[in-house]
């Protein structure tokens, strides 16, 4: 998505970023969530909004450039589509968006025959991904 910073001196220490247009009917993205020179030694948290969980999603060290991959689901409204970043120190953070679910996980089923292990040829739903 683009590089931005987080910084701890101000009173929220989150974004929020509109993927808007780009996840349309989307219920989660795949992402790389990377620290970029965090001024100290901490952790970052991607989270669809809303309570923030009490987990990290990457930890890193001061002077570090470091990503790890992460799913989250994605809050939806009529005018935005929109996950959060937390950051327990300064950073610059990179948030690299590579695919969307699209569908409800009851939509997604194997497609596989027990017996011959190809795909049915009806009756099957899927959820399906956009780069």
């Amino acid at each position: 998505m683009g590089l931005t910073d987080i910084f701890v001196r101000r009173p929220v220490l989150s974004i929020v970023v509109n993927l808007i247009g780009l996840a349309t009917g989307a219920t989660a993205a795949y992402c790389n969530l990377t620290a970029v020179l965090p001024l100290g030694g901490g952790f970052m948290t991607l989270w669809p909004g809303g309570p923030r969980p009490a987990t990290s999603s990457i930890n890193f060290t001061a002077g570090a450039i470091i990503a790890n991959f992460a799913v989250t689901g994605i809050t939806n409204s009529s005018t935005a589509a929109t996950v959060s970043i937390f950051s327990a120190a300064t950073t610059h953070v990179i948030l690299d968006v590579t695919a969307f679910a699209v569908g409800a996980p009851s939509q997604i089923t194997s497609g596989l025959s027990s017996t011959s292990g190809q795909a049915a040829a009806h009756g099957q739903q899927s959820a399906q991904a956009a780069c």
